[in-house]
This record gives structure tokens, C-alpha cells and sequence, in this order.
């Protein structure tokens, strides 16, 4: 292992990150139907990339995500197991701390969503931006009154509007950075 002055990206694939290119495909496919698999324990604040030179660093609770066209960086996190059964419309503070690049709903958080009471399978998705960055602050925050959310049902509006009967799915939420540029997030709360 290099162990010098500067922080060494991290690129993660086997299957972890296979687990997770697979849902990024999902997520950015709309793809509303399927089966996930329960996520391994032990993932708390983990760097995930397509590995295609798409590039996450982490340094103390930050992670920078450098991506370029075509290409996917993010982070995970064990901590999200705790939102599985949970009412859609009432997840209360989830969201993320960004400065840098933000396009196209890019960085988001993407909440895994179970419409058929079996939590093992995910049916859509639940998207949390820098649209919920209602004040500029740089804090995407679902309790911004202003929020914007979509959702791979075809919902676009503000998270105090949003009325589904959906719950979280037992699979992991995760940010994501799909549009080129490099944003650093913190404080990733899911």
C-alpha cells in the first residue's frame, strides 16, 4: 500500500461494486422492476466508481467525486438498513452537504423504493438532489421546505407534496455523481 502525503483515490469493483454499477444502471435506466439482493454488512462511508476513471476519494468524512462524460462515482453506507419499512413521504432529515459541479441531478441520494410489501425487492426509486438545496447553502436537506424530489413513478415536485404508498426497500440508498465535473459531498445522511 503507497503511504505518502496525498490522499490516494479509491477505486472500488469486484463484487461490491458490481452489486453497484448494477444499480447505478438501474437508476439511470428508470428501470422499475426487479429483485435486489440484501446488501453486506460492514459498508459504512465507502467510495464506489464505474471503473472506467471515474474517481472517489475519501478524506476524513468527505468524499470528492471526480467524474467525466459517461462515467459514475458515489458513496454508500451501511446506516441507510435503519430507513427499510419506512413510509416513503416521511423519512425526515436525509440528505448531504455538496460544493462543486451540480447538473442534470447530479449529485443525488437514490432511495431504493418497495411498492409490493416484499422489502427484498426494489420497484423504483426515490431521487434527492441539489434541487432540495432550496437556500444555496450547500445542505440538501429533505426537510428544506422548498425541496424538489422525483421518482421513477413519474413524480416531480416538492418532498412536502409527496404522497406515495410506497416504503423503503431492505437494499442500499446510496449518492451518486453520474454528470461531468467534481463535487465533494459530506455529512451524508441516509
Amino acid at each position: 500500500m503507497h503511504k505518502g502525503k496525498h490522499a490516494r483515490p479509491v477505486r472500488r469493483f469486484g463484487v461490491m461494486g458490481a452489486l453497484l454499477m448494477l444499480t447505478a444502471a438501474t437508476v439511470l435506466s428508470f428501470t422499475t422492476a426487479g429483485t435486489a439482493t440484501a446488501a453486506p454488512k460492514g459498508a459504512t462511508g465507502k467510495c464506489f466508481t464505474d471503473d472506467s476513471g471515474a474517481v472517489c476519494t475519501k478524506t476524513g468524512q468527505s468524499f470528492e467525486l471526480v467524474v467525466e462524460a459517461g462515467e459514475w462515482a458515489g458513496v454508500y453506507t451501511e446506516s441507510n438498513q435503519k430507513l427499510a419499512g419506512l413510509a416513503a413521504d416521511e423519512l425526515g432529515d436525509l440528505g448531504f452537504d455538496w460544493s462543486g459541479a451540480s447538473s442534470g441531478g447530479s449529485p443525488r441520494l437514490s432511495i431504493p423504493l418497495d411498492t409490493d410489501s416484499d422489502l427484498k425487492t426494489v420497484e423504483g426509486w426515490l431521487y434527492v438532489d441539489t434541487a432540495c438545496d432550496d437556500d444555496g447553502d450547500g445542505t440538501v436537506s429533505l426537510d428544506d421546505t422548498g425541496c424538489i424530489v422525483s421518482d421513477s413513478f413519474g413524480y416531480h415536485g416538492t418532498y412536502a407534496a409527496y404522497a406515495t404508498e410506497a416504503v423503503v426497500a431492505d437494499y442500499y440508498a446510496f449518492l451518486v455523481a453520474d454528470q461531468p465535473g467534481t463535487v465533494t459531498v459530506s455529512n451524508v445522511r441516509i
